[in-house]
Parts: structure tokens; sequence; C-alpha cells
């Protein structure tokens, strides 16, 4: 059998999958760990398209929140977590992404989880 040319195999590359959902978009990260994550995301169950991004979202929301109103929400919980998200799973989820994630990927997520952790 004759050997397949090389400039033939590069021409029919196979494409890879992407993701039809959305994209993850954190401030702070490189696009490489931002790559990692969508990696992630498309081959962990427990992570749906967009899931990390939608997680530190909800999470800055909540610790931006007022002194007051944190306490509240952790003595009586928050009606409003049924539609926007429960900030704890949110927490949950990112600990697990950053469990997942390479050495160096999972340090750039951590430095921006942990310093939303602070703001609280």
């Amino acid at each position: 059998m004759p050997r397949s040319r090389p400039g033939h195999l590069r021409a029919v590359r196979v494409h890879r999958r992407r993701a039809d959902g959305p994209s993850t978009v954190i401030d702070g990260l490189s696009s490489r760990t931002l790559a990692e994550i969508t990696r992630l995301e498309l081959t962990r169950n427990y992570l749906a398209p967009g899931g990390v991004g939608e997680a530190v979202r909800c999470w800055k929301d909540h610790v931006r929140q007022p002194r007051g109103a944190l306490r509240h929400d952790d003595e009586y919980g928050n009606p409003h977590w049924i539609c926007c998200g429960d900030p704890r799973a949110a927490r949950a989820l990112l600990d697990l992404a950053m469990r997942a994630m390479s050495r160096s990927g999972a340090r750039e997520l951590r430095r921006v989880v942990e310093g939303l952790d602070r703001e609280r």
C-alpha cells in the first residue's frame, strides 16, 4: 500500500468538536486557561458549556452583596437562588473544576476565586 503524502494528510485534518453553548469568559485568566476550561466543560458530565464562567459570576454577585444581606441569606436562605443560582453550589463547582485542571490553570482560577473570597 503506498504511503500518504504529508501535504495530503494536512489537508484532510479532522475537525475538532466545538462548544455549541456559551463560551467561558472570566476576567484575569489567560487564553490558555480559558481553553482548558472549555475542554473540561466539553468532556466532563458535571460541567455544562459556560458553566464555570456562570459559577464565577454567581459567586461574584453573592460576595459583593452588602454584609447584612449575606448574613440574612446564610440564616434564612434566598428564594432567588432557584432562578439565579445557588452561590454555595457555584463555589463547590469551582472547587471541582480547579481539582480537574492542570496545576497552572488551577492556580490562575484559584487566584481569581480567592480574590473574590477575600471580598466576603
